[in-house]
Formats: C-alpha cells, structure tokens, sequence
C-alpha cells in the first residue's frame, strides 16, 4: 500500500515523542496528514495552526512546514521519511483523493520539490480531472518553486471554475506567480485587467472582496516597475473593503474572516510603502488601526498584525514598547507552530535589547531561537 510507509513514519514520530514536549500545533498537523491515509475523511475544519500553505494567493514557497518537521524529527530523534516513500504517497493515490494527500504532505513534510515531482509524472492526468481545487493546489506547489507549469494548472482552473470568484482567484495566483517568480509585471497587469473585466464587478460582497485582491496585486505590479500608480492601487484596494456596502450581516463567518485577513495584509502593505518613503509615524496609525480592527474582526490573525506594529515600533525607535509588546506576539506565534514569525519577533527583541545597551539580553535572545525553533524555551530559555 501506497501509504503504510507515512503510517509506520507517523507511528514512529509518535512514538518517540511521548512525554517530550511539543509544539502546540502538532496534534492538528499529526491528525490531518493521518485522516489523508483514509479517502471517505472529511477534511473541513482546521485551524490557523494547520495553514492552507497549497491555497496561496501569492504562489509563495514556505520553510514554516519543513522546519516545523525537522524540529520535530530532531526531538524525536529520528530520521525523515525517505523521498522515495513520500513521492509514492503522492504519485500513487486515487486521483479524486490526490488534492487532500498533496495538502497534507505539504502541511505535514514542506517537502516541496518531492512533492512537484510526484505532480509533473501525473500532470496529464491532473490538467484533465476537471478538480478546480487539485489544479489550484498544483499550481501554488509548483508555483511556489518557480516551476512555468504553474500557469498550466492555473488557466485550467480558470476554465473548470463554477464561479466568476473561483475563476479571477485562478487568474489573480497566475498573476502573482508571473509578478513574484517570473518579473513579468507588464504580463500580469494584462491579465489583471482582462480577469476584471470577465469576473470582477462592485454589486455583491464577494466580488468587492476580489476586486480589492485585484487592486492589492496591482500596486505590487507597479511597484515592481517603479510605477508611482502602485500608490492609488493600494488606495482603491483599501476603499473597497472600507466601502458602505461591505456588511458583516451579507457574510457567513468565514468569507467574512476572510475579508478582514485580506484588509489587514492591504493596511500591512501600506504601511510598508510609508516605511519606505520614510513615513515611519504614518505607518504606525495605519498599523494601530489594524490592529484594533483585526482583533474585533478576525482575531485569528491578531498575532501577524501585532507582529507587523512591533517591527515599525521597533524602525520608529520605540525600544521599551516593542520589549512590553513583543512577547504577546510572540506566544501566539508559539500557539501556532508560526516558526518564521517567531523567529522575526525574537530578533527584532534582541535589537532592541542590543539598541538599549542590553547586550547580555541581546546575545541570550538570539541563542535561544538558534537551538530552540520551536520556541518551548520561550524567548530567554528556560530558568
């Protein structure tokens, strides 16, 4: 059987790690790379600490899941699960159970490349299903590592879409992939423009909510050109989910989470213009404002947004804020298995720390996120 070698790998981990302490998100990885082994699962329901790394919207490559694995591996003290093993996972699954198998391979291994191999033997196969979600999730994972193959699976999914959002979310990661892998702005803000035209206009909730996606990936389109209309973008992407039409009472809770993740990475992208145009104090009201916001309207996401008003703190000079407000942050973070951000935190306090003639503090900071990723030791390790 195709899967009995993740199945002894699972056991074994779990095994050795009994007793030992753990990241908090553990479990919840642990149970759905599990689930995948059985095709009648159902896989809905997860929390922010088992991220949709295979939905992307900016066909980005994360280290999160594989370091998160390795620290693991490493308490456990045992070896990783052969390539081989894993490519056979994939490549040897029933096709109407791939998408949830190549999901929690990602989630579980971050083993991006085995994973890709698995997909370019089956790419045929793929491309023909007629499965919107496997092509979307073949298009992040191959996208992610630079791999042109991406925009095949993309332009399917935008063919087999049943919605005109499915379809511009297809398009819109097509976009991204050709801004952020390909430096092919001028292509992408082609193919932005005809997709919002096709799917996007301002008369439903939803469709606002693509059109601010549409404006935030354009400014960085511009941006990348040195275009000064990246600004104006960011303005209307920012206008469309401030916009009097936008009622939480028109959403179920989800999309409207959604809705307000989306406005808070818009307000962080604001920011960071300002902290480019040397605007540090503008970006910190914008900063505050998200803040409140998210908590009220998306708390899952708090821990990104306080993140974010720390690292401008921290530019603005603000050191003994950034030291009372870093380890809120930073624990849930921990919660999470949220590595890289940890790790941001950790550094941006031991600056800190270093910038206030506390170099003892500074140098005990940095050594303990250099042995303990997982932050179990908290941020000054263990007394």
């Amino acid at each position: 059987m195709c899967h009995q070698n993740i199945q002894d790998h699972l056991n074994e981990l779990n095994t050795h790690l009994s007793g030992r302490p753990i990241s908090p998100a553990f479990a919840e990885r642990f149970r759905f790379l599990w689930d995948s082994l059985d095709s009648g699962v159902d896989f809905s329901g997860r929390s922010v600490g088992a991220p949709y790394y295979v939905t992307d919207m900016g066909v980005r490559l994360f280290d999160d899941p594989r370091l998160f694995y390795d620290a693991h591996l490493k308490l456990a003290n045992t070896e990783a699960i052969p390539r081989s093993a894993l490519k056979d996972f994939i490549h040897k699954s029933k096709l109407d159970i791939l998408k949830h198998r190549i999901d929690a391979a990602i989630l579980f291994f971050g083993d991006y490349e085995t994973v890709i191999d698995a997909i370019r033997e089956r790419s045929s196969e793929i491309l023909g299903s007629g499965d919107y979600e496997l092509l979307i999730y073949c298009g992040v994972v191959t996208g992610a590592c630079g791999d042109v193959k991406a925009i095949e699976f993309f332009d399917e999914a935008e063919c087999v879409a049943h919605n005109p959002t499915n379809a511009y979310a297809a398009a819109h990661r097509s976009a991204a992939f050709e801004i952020k892998k390909l430096s092919a702005s001028n292509k992408a803000l082609q193919r932005l423009n005809i997709a919002g035209e096709r799917y996007v206009c301002s008369n439903n909730f939803r469709q606002i909510l693509d059109q601010a996606l549409m404006y935030n990936l354009m400014a960085l389109g511009y941006l990348k050109l040195g275009d000064p209309r990246s600004v104006e973008f960011m303005v209307k992407a920012c206008e469309c989910l401030e916009s009097s039409s936008v009622c939480r009472e028109d959403f179920d809770l989800d999309t409207w989470s959604m809705a307000g993740r989306y406005r808070s990475q818009i307000a962080i992208n604001q920011a960071q213009l300002r902290v480019a145009s040397s605007k540090p104090l503008d970006a910190l009201k914008i900063l505050k404002d998200n803040i409140r916001f998210i908590y009220e309207e998306s708390y899952e996401y708090f821990p990104e947004a306080l993140a974010e008003y720390c690292y401008v703190m921290y530019l603005n000079e603000e050191y003994d804020a950034v030291l009372d407000i870093g380890p809120d942050a930073f624990w849930r973070f921990q919660q999470i298995g949220s590595l890289s951000a940890m790790k941001s935190v950790r550094e941006i306090m031991a600056a800190c720390h270093f910038k206030l003639g506390s170099e003892g503090k500074a140098e005990r900071v940095v050594e303990v996120f250099e042995r303990d990723p997982l932050g179990l030791e908290g941020i000054y390790g263990l007394i």
